[in-house]
C-alpha cells in the first residue's frame, strides 16, 4: 500500500507539471500588452485614468507562477479572468508619483504623472485592476476596467529602426532579467562613446554581489537612440538640453 501511495503521488505530480506549463498558453499569447495610465492627485487624494494600450510582438516576462506576488510595492497591476475574480497575472510596482506625494509640493498642488505597465497579451477579454497603496499597504486609489484584445485601438508596436547592441547576452529574454541602457544625452556622433560607457556601467554592476554570481541570469542591451544635444538638463543651473527622453535633474527641486 505504501508503494501504491507513492505511485499515485508521482502520477499526480506528473499530471500537475504539464498543467502548470500550459497555464500561460491557456490564457495568453506570446506577446506583450502595454497599458498607459495617468496617475494624479496630491498628498491626500489620488486618481488613476486609463490612456492607451499597445501591443508588442514578444513577451519577455515570466510564464510560470503568474498569479503569485513576489514583492510588495506601492502599487499593483492585476489581470483577472473577465467577469470573475480569478487572478491570471499579478505584478507590483512603485511610481514616481507616489514618491512625489511625500514632498512639500504635494501638500498644496495637484500633479499628474504618466505610468506604463506590461502584462501578457490576453487571448480573451480580461479585467485589469491598477491599485495604488500607502506605506501601510492600504489601497488609496483603484481603477478596474476591461481590455478586449480585439479592440481596434490597441496600437501595434514593432521595430522602430533604433540601433542596439547586447553588451551582456546570457540567454533568451524569457529566462533572464533584461536591462536596457539608453543613450540619453548622446549625439549621433557620440555613439561609440556611448557603447563604451554602457559597457563600463555593466562591468561595474557585475563586479558586485549579488549581481556577480548571478550574471548568467541577466542580459544588458545598449540602445543607441541619439539626442540633439549632449548631456543632461540641469534646471538649477539654467541648462536645458534637447534630449531623447527629455530627462532632467531637480525633479523634486
Amino acid at each position: 500500500m505504501k508503494n501504491k501511495g507513492l505511485w499515485i503521488a508521482s502520477l499526480a505530480l506528473m499530471v500537475a507539471m504539464p498543467m502548470q506549463a500550459q497555464k500561460f498558453d491557456n490564457n495568453f499569447e506570446d506577446k506583450t500588452l502595454r497599458l498607459d495610465y495617468i496617475v494624479a492627485g496630491d498628498s491626500v487624494n489620488q486618481a488613476i485614468y486609463f490612456e492607451q494600450a499597445y501591443s508588442n510582438p514578444t513577451w519577455a516576462g515570466r510564464k510560470t507562477r503568474l498569479d503569485e506576488k513576489f514583492l510588495n510595492g506601492n502599487g499593483q497591476v492585476t489581470v483577472y479572468e473577465h467577469g470573475t475574480n480569478k487572478v491570471l497575472y499579478v505584478n507590483t510596482f512603485s511610481t514616481l508619483f507616489q514618491e512625489w506625494q511625500l514632498t512639500q509640493e504635494a501638500k498644496h498642488l495637484q500633479k499628474s504623472f504618466e505610468s506604463s505597465f506590461l502584462v501578457p497579451f490576453p487571448k480573451k477579454p480580461v479585467d485589469v485592476s491598477i491599485t495604488l497603496s500607502d506605506t501601510h499597504q492600504k489601497v488609496t486609489a483603484e481603477l478596474r476596467h476591461t481590455i478586449n484584445p480585439q479592440d481596434i485601438l490597441i496600437r501595434p508596436l514593432g521595430e522602430n529602426g533604433i540601433p542596439y547592441r547586447y553588451i551582456v547576452k546570457s540567454g533568451e529574454a524569457a529566462n533572464c532579467v533584461d536591462l536596457a541602457i539608453i543613450a540619453e544625452g548622446y549625439r549621433q556622433d557620440q555613439m561609440d562613446k556611448f557603447y563604451q560607457d554602457a559597457q563600463r556601467a555593466a562591468d561595474a554592476i557585475f563586479e558586485r554581489e549579488p549581481f556577480a554570481s548571478l550574471k548568467s541570469r541577466f542580459n544588458v542591451v545598449a540602445v543607441a537612440v541619439p539626442s540633439l544635444d549632449e548631456g543632461p538638463s540641469i534646471p538649477h543651473e539654467g541648462k536645458w538640453k534637447n534630449t531623447m527622453a527629455c530627462s532632467h535633474y531637480d525633479t523634486f527641486y
